[in-house]
């Protein structure tokens, strides 16, 4: 996404701690890069050059929503609006929609991508699958959640979700894209 003006490169910036994005390469080298923003597209990349866009079949109108203020209001930020950053030019908040929580090729060459999204005051961890070319997708709800959670992938191929509203629980789950 080109950022069109200087508030919105104001903006990158202040946000950028947040999460750049996840990356992942298969077995012939091809690079598979997420946007931690997610806006519902895997960039395919040989070498440094981007070859293929593999899109996702659900729909991500906003990856994220912020508001910009000159004057810092007082009392409470907006409850909309959970993230805040301030520069010298004013006050930026922020709420996620989709955040990509991580991605990797499984062992059956199928693309998995843990996907964050946030509607009606809840976290929403699910999975997307996706084949190699892009021409088969799948998407499960895995849990809905108050707070974000630590998602990982092993090299074998098991998923370990860290549960933070019973610590210390780790689960291991795993899903299936159909053949």
């Amino acid at each position: 996404m080109p950022i069109t003006n200087e508030r919105e490169k104001q903006f990158e910036y202040l946000f950028s701690d947040i999460h750049v994005g996840n990356i992942t390469s298969d077995s012939r080298g091809m690079l598979y890069f997420i946007p931690g923003f997610y806006n519902g597209k895997i960039y395919v990349f040989e070498d440094d050059k981007l070859i293929n866009i593999l899109q996702s079949n659900k729909k991500f109108d906003k990856p994220y929503e912020y508001i910009f203020m000159k004057k810092r209001p007082k009392g409470p930020r907006p409850s909309k609006y959970p993230i805040m950053r301030t520069n010298r030019n004013g006050t930026y908040y922020l709420r996620i929609n989709y955040l990509s929580g991580g991605i990797n090729i499984l062992k059956d060459g199928i693309i998995a991508h843990l996907l964050i999204s946030f509607s009606k005051g809840k976290y929403e961890i699910g999975c997307e699958l996706f084949s190699l070319d892009g021409s088969q997708y799948k998407y499960q709800k895995l849990r809905e959640y108050e707070l974000p959670h630590s998602m990982w992938f092993s090299n074998s191929g098991k998923w370990y979700l860290i549960d933070k509203e019973n610590i210390p629980i780790v689960k291991e789950f795993s899903l299936k894209l159909k053949k």
